[in-house]
């Protein structure tokens, strides 16, 4: 299975096409990482004032979305729902770059990269630090 991240960012001004990068989503087909900068996220609401609570709102859902991705991938296929087996197709590499491709709003993913690596937590953490949380 392939290995794959996008960058979630979120675009206080749509108009001027701006974006700051607020967490990343990351695939290796075992499972799903995920992980916001409360940092930047603070600096986002900062940026659109009153539509702050939407960007709470985002990273709610999307912490859940991959929760229940996770789950998908470690119950057995007869476990999982039709709904569920859907929150896959969501997920897929392609997916994720047609969603770069033609969002267009508060919420945008960068483009798909892959990774010749086998993922763990170090390395997940390492890579969130050096794309999202520069030091």
């Amino acid at each position: 299975m392939e290995t794959y991240y996008s960058i979630i960012k979120i675009s206080p001004n749509t108009m001027a096409n701006d974006s700051l990068s607020i967490g990343l989503l990351l695939c290796d087909g075992q499972k799903y990482w995920l992980e916001f900068s409360n940092e930047k996220i603070n600096v986002t609401k900062n940026l659109i004032g009153e539509n702050a609570v939407a960007v709470d709102f985002v990273v709610r859902q999307l912490n859940s979305f991959i929760e229940q991705a996770n789950k998908n991938l470690s119950s057995p296929e007869s476990e999982i729902g039709k709904l569920d087996r859907e929150l896959d197709i969501f997920l897929n590499s392609a997916y994720l770059n047609d969603l770069n491709k033609s969002s267009n709003g508060l919420l945008r993913f960068s483009k798909v990269a892959f990774l010749d690596d086998v993922i763990n937590e170090e390395k997940f953490n390492k890579l969130f630090e050096l794309l999202i949380n520069k030091k």
